[in-house]
């Protein structure tokens, strides 16, 4: 591969691993508030491994698994090259799957869960879209907070296997929209805020 002159703080790293979200579309429509410059490589979000580094970048090693630390780096490409801060160094471990959206979803599930309100233990979060990757997140992380959580979803055909995977990664209890508009059991007391 061709490198076009390699700065002294620039990594370029091989895509291993992307994503593919609506937001793109939005983004190249100009209706979301992110804009990058244009013209423009689709992709926030990725996986890549360091393939080249330049003579001053520290605390980065060739073969080094890395996750974009800005927005709009282009990872739907094969090869990205930018400065060094625009990266952060993962574990070889963590599943590719994970690694892709680590700087996205589990940090807005952090925030959601955390910058409102103070939660303890065996409080009750509600969410709908709980089976966007926010959401999911967020379910793994009441988890193991101690939190119980009621996940609301869309009907679908697949209801039953969407409860079954929610249940799986935490959920305390799965209803549809409308199970959530007709439940009494907040009323109730059944379930507490």
């Amino acid at each position: 591969m061709r490198v076009q002159a390699l700065g002294c703080k620039d990594i370029v790293c091989y895509v291993e691993h992307t994503d593919s979200l609506v937001d793109f579309a939005k983004i190249f429509l100009g209706k979301y508030p992110s804009k990058p410059a244009l013209p423009a490589i689709c992709g926030n979000e990725g996986l890549g491994e360091v393939v080249a580094i330049g003579d001053k970048v520290e605390g980065f090693e060739i073969g080094d698994r890395i996750v974009p630390n800005a927005n709009h780096l282009g990872t739907w490409a094969t090869h990205i090259k930018r400065p060094e801060e625009d990266f952060m160094k993962v574990r070889s471990s963590i599943d590719p799957a994970a690694l892709c959206q680590i700087n996205v979803n589990p940090p807005t599930a952090y925030r959601m869960l955390k910058d409102f309100v103070s939660l303890q233990p065996g409080d009750t979060v509600i969410q709908n879209g709980s089976n966007s990757a926010v959401g999911q997140a967020v379910l793994q992380l009441s988890r193991a907070w101690g939190l119980k959580t009621i996940a609301v979803v869309r009907d679908r055909p697949d209801i039953i296997n969407l409860v079954s995977n929610l249940k799986c990664l935490g959920a305390t209890e799965v209803l549809t929209e409308d199970q959530a508009n007709a439940t009494d059991k907040f009323k109730n007391g059944e379930w507490k805020k």
